[in-house]
C-alpha cells in the first residue's frame, strides 16, 4: 500500500514543483521586465544589442581594411592639426556626413539629408564618444580607416586601461539614413563602472520624442538614436579635447550642442555590446516613423545590405591588381569618395532607365529625377566643371550609368532653367516630360564651363558607345559650342571661377608675395584648349550621328582656333604656352602657369607626339619642378590645387616619361590620408588649413587624381563605337599588373602585364557582360638604353602587326 500510495502522489508532487516553478518563473520574468523599464542600462545591453565577438562572426568583412589609407593619432604625443586629417565622407544622395576631420575622429559632420541641395545649412556635426564612471573619458589614441569591402568608416577610440568604443558608419541603401554601429570592449582584466554611450550634436535647438533627439531645419528633419536604445535624457556635454587643440578640429568651438546618453552599465573583464545606431533625414514624422519601422524590422543586417548593394554595384567595375597594396587600395578608396558624393538617383539610386521614347527623349524615369555630382564638403549643388573629376574617373572605371544619371539630370535642369551656367542645384523639381527650350536663345557661359559639357558627353561615349543620350542632348550641346565668346583674333577670355584663381588671389589678400600669378580679365590660352578639343569632338559626334554638314562645320571651327591659339600664346624663346594674353593687345603673361600649361594634352588640345606638345611639358616642369614628383603652380607660388599631381602624372604617363614613377609616388603622397584629395594643398603637400582651400574630399581632384593613375598604369584609350581600344602599360607599382573590365561598351578588356628575368608577357581579354571582338593597339614602353623587343607572339593566330613608335631619349631626372 505504501509503495502504491507514493506513486499515487508522485504526479501531485511533479505537479507542485512546476506550478511552484512556474510562479517563481513568472515572478523572476515581472520583476526582470520591471528592472528593464526602470533601469536604461539593463534594456540597453539586453535589447537589439550582440557582443563584438558574435558581431564579427556575422560579418567577418568588418575586419577587412584598407590599412594603407588610414590615420592614427595620439593626442599626448601631438595635437591633432587640420592639415593632418583627412576627410571620409559616407553618403548616398539622401544622406551624407564626414568622418576623420574633427576630435573625436569619430565625429560626424556636414550632415545633410534627405537632399544633398543646401537651403538651410548643415545639420552640424555628431559625435559619438564614452562616459565612464560617470565622467567624460579621455580617449588620447584614436584612428579612423576604410572598411575594404564597402564605403564603411570604422574608428576607434582607446580609454585608458582598455575600454574601448569602435564605431562603424555607414549609408543605409536607398534610404535617407547613415547606420551607426557602435561597440564598447573591455579588452582588460579590469572592470569599468557607469558606462555609458554618448551622442553629442553641435545643434542646439533639439527635442527628445520618444526614445530619439529630432531637429527641424528648413523643412527637414534629422533623427538621432538607436535600435533598442533607452536614453536616461538630455545633456549638454561633450567629450574632452586635447591641449592646444586647432578650433578647425575642435567641433565643439563655437560652443557646445545637446548630448543624449544611453547608458550600458558595468563592463566587466572581456565583456562587450555593440548596439545600431541611426541618423535619420526625412521630410516629416510620418515618413519618419516609416523609415525607423523598416530599420526596426533589418537592424544589423543592414551591414550586409550595404555591403551587398556596394558589391552589386562595382562588381563589373574596373579592378587593379599590382604588387603595390597602397597603389590597389587607392583606387577602392577613390570611389568611395567619388560616388558618396553623388545626389540621388545615382548608384544608391533608382536605376537611370534608357529605354527611348519616340520622340528620342528617355523614359520610365523617376519622378523626380537625380544623379548631379556635387562637392559635398561645404559647398553642394553642382558644378560642372567640379563634376570633370567624377565623369573622367567613371568612364574609365566603368561606371557608366551613375555618369549617365549626371549627365541627364544636368540636361534636364538646364532645359528647364533655359541657361547652361556654371552651376545647378541638386533637387529642382523636374517634372517625368521635357519641354526643350529654343536652345539657340539659351544663355551659356562665356568659356570653359560650355566646353566642358561636351567633353562630359565625349568622354562618355568613347567609354559607352552610347549615342542615344547624345541624340537626345544634342540642341543643347550644339549650343553650348556656338554660344561661347570669341573675339576677332580667335581668342576666348576666361571664365573667372576657374579654382585655380583663387590660391593668389586669397594669398595676396593674406599679405603673401604672389606675383607671376595670372589675371583672370584677360584672355585664356586654357579656354582656347578647352574649347579647340570640344569642337573636335563635336565633329566626331556630329559624324556618328549621320550629321556630316555639322561635323565639317565644327572641324573647321577648331582649326581657326587652333591655328590662334598657336599663334597668340606659343613662345618660340621658352618652349611653353604663355597662359593667358592681354584683351587689348598682342602682350602676353610669360610665366608657366601648371594648370593651365598642363591641361592639352590631358584635355584633347594636343597629342604626345607633337614635338611641341611634348616642349610645352618639360619646359613647364623645368620651371616649376619640387623634390618628391611634385611640381608648383607658378615659379613663386608653391600653393596648388589637388587635381594638379593628376595633370602632371597624366603628362608624363603620355610622354612615356622615366619621370611617370616619381609623379606616381608625389601623386599618392599629396592625398589626404583617406585618399582624397583637398581643394587646395600647402608647399609642404599638405591640405590647406588657412586663407583658402580647406575644403576637403573633393570628388572633382579625387577623380581626376585617380583616372590620371589608372590612365598611368594602362594607358587606356577606349572607343567603344568602333570596338577599338589603346593600351600603353607601364609596370609602375611592381612587376605585375593586373586590370580586370576596362570598358568598351556592353563588353569589357582585361590586361595582364608580367615582367621576370628580362621577359615581359601582355595577355589582353575580352570580357564583360557581352565579349566582344575588338582591335587592340598596344604599345610597349622600355625604358633604358639597350631595351628593345626581342619577339612578339600572338595565340590564336591572331592578326599583329608591330611597328615602332616614337623613340625619346629621356633624362631620368628633370
Amino acid at each position: 500500500m505504501a509503495a502504491n500510495h507514493a506513486s499515487s502522489r508522485k504526479p501531485w508532487t511533479s505537479r507542485a514543483v512546476l506550478f511552484v516553478a512556474a510562479a517563481v518563473l513568472v515572478i523572476a520574468a515581472a520583476w526582470g521586465l520591471r528592472a528593464l523599464a526602470t533601469n536604461p542600462a539593463r534594456y540597453n545591453r539586453a535589447t537589439a544589442a550582440v557582443g563584438m565577438e558574435e558581431l564579427l562572426g556575422r560579418y567577418e568583412w568588418l575586419g577587412y581594411r584598407l590599412d594603407k589609407w588610414q590615420h592614427s593619432a595620439v593626442a599626448t604625443v601631438a595635437p591633432p592639426r587640420f592639415r593632418d586629417l583627412g576627410a571620409y565622407p559616407v553618403g548616398n544622395g539622401q544622406a551624407f556626413g564626414i568622418l576623420g576631420l574633427h576630435w573625436p575622429l569619430a565625429t560626424i559632420t556636414n550632415l545633410i539629408g534627405p537632399s544633398y541641395q543646401k537651403r538651410q545649412g548643415f545639420f552640424g556635426s555628431l559625435t559619438p564618444w564614452l562616459m565612464v564612471a560617470n565622467k567624460p573619458a579621455d580617449c588620447p589614441e584614436q584612428s579612423v580607416q576604410w572598411l575594404a569591402d564597402a564605403p564603411v568608416a570604422v574608428c576607434t577610440q582607446n580609454v585608458p586601461g582598455g575600454l574601448s568604443l569602435t564605431t562603424y558608419t555607414f549609408a543605409v541603401p536607398g534610404a535617407p539614413v547613415l547606420g551607426l554601429v557602435a561597440a564598447v570592449v573591455n579588452s582588460s582584466s579590469h572592470t569599468f563602472r557607469d558606462v555609458a554611450l554618448m551622442l553629442s550634436t553641435t545643434m542646439a535647438s533639439g527635442e527628445l520624442v520618444k526614445d530619439r533627439l529630432v531637429f527641424d531645419r528648413g523643412g527637414s528633419r534629422m533623427t538621432i538614436g538607436v535600435l533598442g536604445g533607452r536614453p536616461s535624457g538630455l545633456v549638454e556635454a561633450q567629450p574632452p579635447m586635447p591641449e592646444r587643440i586647432d578650433r578647425k578640429v575642435n567641433p565643439f568651438s563655437a560652443g557646445g550642442g545637446l548630448a543624449i546618453r544611453f547608458p550600458l552599465g558595468t563592463f566587466g573583464p572581456g565583456q562587450s555590446v555593440a548596439k545600431l545606431g541611426y541618423i535619420l533625414f526625412s521630410k516629416s514624422a510620418a515618413e519618419e516613423e516609416q523609415w525607423l519601422q523598416r530599420l526596426c524590422q533589418e537592424g544589423f543586417t543592414v551591414l550586409e545590405s550595404t555591403r551587398s548593394a556596394w558589391q552589386n554595384h562595382t562588381g563589373a567595375l574596373a579592378t587593379v591588381a599590382t604588387d603595390s597594396a597602397r597603389l590597389d587600395q587607392f583606387f577602392k578608396a577613390a570611389l568611395y569618395v567619388v560616388l558618396s558624393q553623388q545626389a540621388a538617383g545615382g548608384w544608391a539610386g533608382q536605376e537611370w532607365n534608357k529605354t527611348a521614347s519616340q520622340a528620342g527623349g528617355f523614359v520610365g524615369l523617376p519622378q523626380q529625377v537625380g544623379g548631379g555630382f556635387s562637392p559635398m564638403h561645404g559647398y553642394t549643388y553642382l558644378w560642372v566643371r567640379d563634376s570633370n573629376g567624377p565623369v573622367r574617373f567613371l568612364c574609365a572605371v566603368g561606371d557608366l550609368q551613375a555618369v549617365a544619371a549626371h549627365l541627364e539630370y544636368h540636361f534636364r535642369a538646364c532645359a528647364q532653367e533655359k541657361r547652361v551656367g556654371n552651376n545647378m542645384p541638386l533637387d529642382l523639381p523636374l517634372s517625368q516630360s521635357v519641354v526643350q527650350p529654343d536652345w539657340d536663345k539659351v544663355a551659356v557661359e562665356p568659356a570653359e564651363v560650355p566646353s566642358f559639357v561636351i567633353l562630359q558627353h565625349f568622354w562618355y561615349y568613347r567609354s559607352s558607345g552610347d549615342l542615344t543620350l547624345i541624340r537626345w542632348h544634342w540642341p543643347m550641346l550644339r549650343r553650348c559650342l556656338l554660344g561661347q565668346e570669341i573675339d576677332a583674333r580667335g581668342a576666348l577670355p576666361f571664365h573667372g571661377d576657374e579654382t585655380y584663381r583663387f590660391p593668389g588671389y586669397e594669398l595676396f589678400r593674406a599679405g603673401e608675395d604672389i606675383s607671376d600669378w595670372v589675371c583672370l580679365e584677360t584672355m585664356s590660352a586654357d579656354s582656347a584648349f578647352e574649347y579647340v578639343a570640344a569642337a573636335e569632338a563635336m565633329a566626331e559626334l556630329a559624324s556618328a550621328l549621320g550629321k556630316s554638314a555639322e561635323a565639317a562645320d565644327y572641324r573647321g571651327r577648331a582649326a581657326r582656333i587652333r591655328q590662334a591659339t598657336e599663334r597668340l600664346y606659343w613662345q618660340t624663346d621658352k618652349g611653353f604656352y604663355a597662359p593667358a594674353l592681354s584683351d587689348f593687345a598682342e602682350q602676353v603673361h610669360r610665366y608657366p602657369f601648371a594648370s593651365i600649361n598642363l591641361n592639352p594634352l590631358w584635355v584633347g588640345y594636343g597629342r604626345p607626339e607633337d614635338p611641341r606638345q611634348a616642349a610645352n611639358v618639360l619646359a613647364t616642369i623645368k620651371h616649376l619642378a619640387r623634390p618628391g614628383g611634385l611640381v608648383k603652380s607658378t615659379p613663386g607660388c608653391g600653393y596648388y590645387v589637388g587635381m594638379l599631381p593628376g595633370y602632371l602624372l597624366y603628362n608624363l604617363a603620355e610622354l612615356r616619361h622615366p619621370a611617370t614613377a616619381q609623379a606616381l609616388e608625389g601623386l599618392l603622397n599629396s592625398a589626404e590620408p583617406s585618399g582624397g584629395y583637398a581643394e587646395m594643398n600647402t608647399p609642404e603637400d599638405r591640405p590647406a588649413d588657412r586663407v583658402w582651400g580647406m575644403h576637403r574630399a573633393r570628388p572633382w581632384e579625387t577623380g581626376i587624381n585617380a583616372e590620371a593613375v589608372l590612365h598611368a598604369l594602362t594607358g587606356y584609350q577606349p572607343n567603344a563605337a568602333s570596338q577599338h581600344a589603346y593600351l600603353r602599360p607601364l609596370l609602375l607599382g611592381g612587376p605585375r599588373l593586373s586590370v580586370k573590365g576596362l570598358p568598351l561598351g556592353a563588353s569589357a578588356l582585361d590586361l595582364d602585364v608580367s615582367e621576370s628575368k628580362g621577359v615581359r608577357r601582355y595577355i589582353i581579354r575580352a570580357s564583360g557582360a557581352v565579349p566582344n571582338r575588338a582591335t587592340v593597339d598596344l604599345a610597349v614602353v622600355a625604358w633604358g638604353s639597350g631595351l628593345h623587343v626581342r619577339s612578339v607572339q600572338v595565340r590564336n593566330n591572331a592578326p599583329v602587326r608591330v611597328e615602332r613608335g616614337p623613340s625619346w631619349p629621356w633624362a631620368e631626372e628633370i
